[in-house]
């Protein structure tokens, strides 16, 4: 078993835990993930377990996790919790003083990293309040400016973590947060992937390829939209009212779904947040795997969470991004990683706010 860190938010090494009953992390590729850790009672390193500590597997920073809930009973202590990316959870985007000018929201247009790194930068790291300040977290030093160019984006009163859930699903990007030791600081880090369907590097998992002990093929329609109704601003017969489907399905084909974006005046802005809509709102197809490690594959060499690659299922083959990997390791028994491929079925909070919010 991988030996554990237990932190503070400073950095500081506040004991280890070298044997565990069992452990279950999952990471998100554009979302905070979540885990679980059981201990035996009386284990030496149970009082150590605090919330807001943090547990690091050694050498392996990017899989650190929080700690939120702590359960105990006769025989176990267990705690839960989420990956550091919820330390994001605990913040909403304010627009900054003067935003009337842009009916009280936090716009910006520019390429995804920049788009993640403006929200976080406000919200967190130089918040107009200094009460809002972590001073924990920092960002990469380097703005790369990766991923989807010219995204507009807006702002007003929504959580941090949702916001860039939704960026990340429309932009196809990632983000995580990990500790940098040499600086003692928690850093904010996009995450773009790499593109495995290559000759150069091809990673391919299949139950021929020996690297799969079974699949399940998902494919969902029931929250899809191809057509946006895009209302803007102005009242009543005065409201401004814009049409798109790019992909200009009819009939029975033609799922529509209505975008409020009353701030919005041009047309070109109200184009943009529908085609923003529709894009939460997509086919879903996903595959679920239990995968096998393999020299020519294994899981943090060959492949990592994020990675584009290629998936043989059923018959079937696609392309699709890393979504979700859970690993789960339990005493006495071998380590089992799932893998999800593609989007996964929205999760309850998703359908809710798809369900509650127009896009404003």
């Amino acid at each position: 078993m991988q030996a554990i860190h237990i932190l503070d938010f400073a950095l500081n090494l506040c004991g280890e835990i070298v044997d565990y009953k069992s452990l279950r992390l999952k990471r998100v590729f554009w979302a905070a993930g979540d885990f679980e850790l059981v201990l035996a009672c009386g284990h030496p390193m149970a009082s150590r377990l605090e919330r807001d500590r943090i547990l690091c597997p050694v050498g392996q920073a990017h899989k650190a996790m929080l700690i939120e809930q702590i359960t105990k009973t006769e025989k176990t202590v267990s705690v839960k919790g989420c990956t550091l990316s919820g330390l994001l959870k605990r913040r909403v985007c304010v627009p900054p003083a003067g935003s009337d000018k842009s009916f009280g929201y936090d716009r910006i247009i520019s390429d995804a990293e920049s788009v993640m790194r403006h929200y976080v930068q406000n919200n967190v790291i130089t918040p107009e309040s200094a009460d809002r300040k972590m001073d924990c977290m920092a960002l990469e030093e380097e703005n790369r400016r990766r991923g989807k160019k010219d995204v507009p984006w807006s702002a007003r009163f929504e959580q941090l973590d949702e916001l860039l859930e939704a960026v990340g699903t429309y932009c196809d990007a990632g983000f995580s947060i990990v500790p940098d030791f040499k600086k003692k600081k928690l850093v904010f880090t996009y995450l773009s992937g790499r593109d495995r369907t290559g000759a150069g590097g091809r990673v391919t998992f299949g139950m021929h390829m020996g690297n799969v002990s079974g699949t399940e093929y998902t494919e969902n329609a029931q929250q899809e939209r191809n057509a946006a109704i895009v209302g803007g601003a102005g009242e009543d017969e005065n409201r401004m009212i814009l049409s798109i489907c790019p992909g200009g399905e009819t009939g029975t084909a033609r799922r529509e779904v209505f975008v409020d974006a009353g701030s919005r005046a041009a047309a070109q802005e109200l184009k943009e947040e529908g085609e923003r809509r529709l894009a939460e709102r997509t086919l879903v197809q996903a595959i679920k795997a239990d995968v096998c490690q393999t020299p020519n594959c294994r899981y943090g060499r060959q492949w990592e969470l994020g990675d584009l690659v290629t998936v043989v299922s059923g018959g079937r083959m696609m392309n699709a991004r890393i979504t979700q990997v859970q690993e789960s390791y339990e005493e006495g028994r071998p380590e089992r990683i799932e893998v999800t491929f593609g989007k996964p079925v929205n999760g309850i909070r998703q359908a809710l706010r798809q369900r509650q919010g127009s896009v404003r």
